[in-house]
């Protein structure tokens, strides 16, 4: 009898060890979405989850499934809110993007003017992703699931190349109800919810409890997660706009939501415990404001500015070329020790090789020797090519100077400037219809320190640097 008792509780310990790691997973979330404020102004804002076991690690994406109500909202055979196809992203995009980034996928056919300029690659470093459905990472299946057909594998049609039109035809919205969700690469229902007239019956979610309806539709609606855990209906907000003002696409949807961001950055969130307090309670030592790495003539300049300070010591830069196996490449850097004031920071690495992909995160100490970590971000040293062309940006009496030397044509270009913040200050498309080319913008700035990004759109090669006013 002792020996059937041990077999019982072997097994129901095998299930619950089961369980616990499925409920672990990496992932996708859906952090905001919204209906927009008329026609079809439409987009989703997701959030990259880690899990207990790799908080940290970059999350592999590549064919993820995003879509609206597949009919396991509600029921197959209903028409409600369901549109023929879905989205899956491919390629190596998203292959390893950090934990507690954004990705904003919108529609390109009547674009929400909330929507912050299209970064579908992070390029300033933000940890924000901004894509269309017509970005070349998407692809589409346009036969199933359908009306009469709730499953996702295999897409009966084959995957094309995601275009403008994907989303009216596989992910558009219905105001008076339907469902947004993220689907891991195998089918298997991630996370998601519905809204309005879309009831039960609803998906289990990954590992473990049932999906729920978020509150009622409308022209105008939109939907966003505050902290806390993900999988409970409590922590998201239905509201109508422009009455309420929390449409943030590509940004923290509230006070609380940063809280969220932080933690899952920070590899704080307590993924064993989705409802743990501490999960939507602001107790980290150090507000991460930015943290980005910028690849300069003299190596990878790595910045970061913090919001507040509390017993705080030092940092330490961490580098990595897995993004697993750490190293520190500098010497501790004094930090405030407390301070409710936004204070900026920054570490030059010379030790680095050209077109080498590094990462890197900041390990935060405490005065009582407690560690916490950024987020990750990564940075690649020019190549040759990069390397011979010569770009300089200057400012001056109201206008910004682009000049460059390039090694033979480049017909299209896509120039950003960055402050300190990281905040974008000017965004321009041009071309060099020579190899020597200038080009300059009318622009007042404000004394102190500026980045900026020159992409060419036709190579993919990225010229970066800093210039101060």
């Amino acid at each position: 009898m002792k020996n059937c008792y041990f077999l019982i509780f072997c097994i129901v310990l095998l299930f619950w060890s089961l369980n616990t790691k499925q409920s672990l997973a990496q992932g996708l979330i859906v952090n905001e979405v919204s209906n927009g404020l008329s026609g079809a102004r439409e987009y989703m804002e997701f959030v990259v989850v880690g899990s207990s076991a790799t908080p940290l690690a970059p999350v592999n994406l590549t064919n993820w499934i995003i879509d609206d109500n597949n009919g396991n909202f509600e029921a197959v055979g209903t028409g409600v809110g369901i549109t023929s196809g879905h989205i899956v992203i491919t390629g190596a995009c998203f292959s390893a993007v950090p934990p507690g980034s954004i990705i904003v996928l919108y529609n390109a056919s009547d674009r929400n003017p909330l929507i912050p300029p299209d970064d579908p690659t992070d390029a300033n470093g933000d940890g924000v992703y901004i894509l269309s459905t017509a970005n070349a990472c998407l692809s589409v299946c346009n036969t199933n699931p359908n009306t009469g057909d709730g499953s996702y594998l295999p897409c009966a049609g084959g995957l094309v190349p995601a275009t403008a039109a994907s989303w009216s035809a596989s992910l558009s919205l219905g105001n008076a109800g339907d469902a947004i969700q993220t689907r891991r690469p195998d089918g298997t229902f991630f996370h998601g919810f519905s809204y309005g007239d879309v009831t039960a019956p609803f998906p289990t979610f990954f590992g473990g409890g049932s999906s729920f309806n978020v509150g009622p539709g409308g022209t105008g609606s939109f939907f966003f997660f505050e902290c806390g855990g993900y999988k409970t209906s409590g922590n998201y907000n239905a509201a109508i706009a422009p009455a309420a003002p929390n449409q943030t696409p590509g940004a923290a949807n509230t006070a609380n939501n940063q809280i969220f961001l932080n933690e899952v950055s920070a590899g704080s969130y307590d993924y064993t415990n989705l409802t743990s307090a501490n999960n939507c309670d602001n107790i980290l030592p150090v507000d991460f404001w930015k943290v980005y790495a910028l690849p300069l003539e003299q190596g990878i300049e790595v910045l970061w500015a913090t919001a507040s300070e509390t017993n705080n010591s030092h940092f330490i830069v961490e580098r990595s070329l897995n993004a697993k196996q750490f190293e520190e490449v500098s010497l501790p850097i004094q930090g405030q020790i407390s301070s409710s004031a936004k204070h900026e920071y920054r570490f030059l690495d010379k030790d680095v090789l050209n077109n080498i992909n590094y990462y890197y995160r900041i390990k935060q100490i405490d005065l009582d020797g407690q560690s916490t970590y950024s987020k990750l971000v990564q940075a690649i040293c020019p190549t040759e090519s990069e390397q011979n062309a010569v770009v300089f940006v200057t400012a001056s009496e109201g206008q910004v100077v682009l000049d460059a030397q390039f090694e033979h044509l480049e017909p299209k270009l896509s120039f950003r400037i960055m402050n300190a913040l990281g905040q974008i200050v000017l965004e321009q498309e041009c071309s060099a219809a020579s190899a020597k080319f200038q080009k300059n913008w009318p622009l007042n700035l404000s004394k102190g320190i500026y980045y900026y990004n020159l992409y060419s759109l036709q190579t993919n090669a990225k010229w970066q640097g800093k210039f101060i006013i």
